[in-house]
């Protein structure tokens, strides 16, 4: 039986990790999940990942203390979390998803030999450039354009996820 898609299965997240995207999927590590709901209900998770392996240029530095004290969970617990929370269908819309957060969450999923509920994907990157003309489409600059501020850059999954779903106020998928 098929459920039908609604505003309620929206979901806008992010996901932070060590690793480098231009190196492919596998090199990459999911260490935070964040998500924004459209009521604004959110959830924030950090999983354990090797502290090896650094993360991009603005990120925090994930060290074995940061993971500790972010109460830092298996994959596969931060995993089975997010998805009770999200439920079985949603769109997860994400910025630059088909490039990089929809390959990273599908790797670990393969990595640790967990099924992906039927979620499907919306890119707000290569949505927001159909709707908006700009020199840049990051998302601190969509942000800024959209709010008339400064987004304070954290590259924190949750901080984000919530500066998506301000954006997508203004511009809905």
């Amino acid at each position: 039986m098929a459920l039908p898609i609604s505003n309620c299965n929206h979901v806008f997240v992010d996901f932070e990790f060590v690793g480098d995207i231009n190196n492919g999927a596998d090199d990459c590590r999911i260490w935070g999940i964040g998500a924004v709901k459209p009521n604004g209900n959110h959830v924030q998770i950090t999983m354990r990942v090797p502290t090896d392996k650094g993360t991009h240029k603005g990120c925090v530095e994930i060290t074995e203390k940061y993971l500790e004290e972010h109460g830092a969970v298996s994959f596969a617990k931060g995993f089975a979390r997010f998805v009770k929370w999200v439920g079985p269908q949603a769109v997860l819309i994400s910025h630059n998803s088909f490039r990089s957060d929809k390959l990273v969450l599908e790797h670990e999923c393969r990595r640790h030999g967990l099924m992906m509920p039927c979620w499907y994907f919306f890119d707000s990157l290569l949505f927001l450039r159909t709707r908006i003309t700009l020199p840049s489409y990051k998302l601190a600059d969509v942000y800024e354009h959209v709010a008339g501020k400064k987004f304070m850059e954290t590259h924190t999954a949750l901080a984000d996820a919530m500066g998506l779903w301000h954006i997508m106020q203004k511009y809905p998928p």
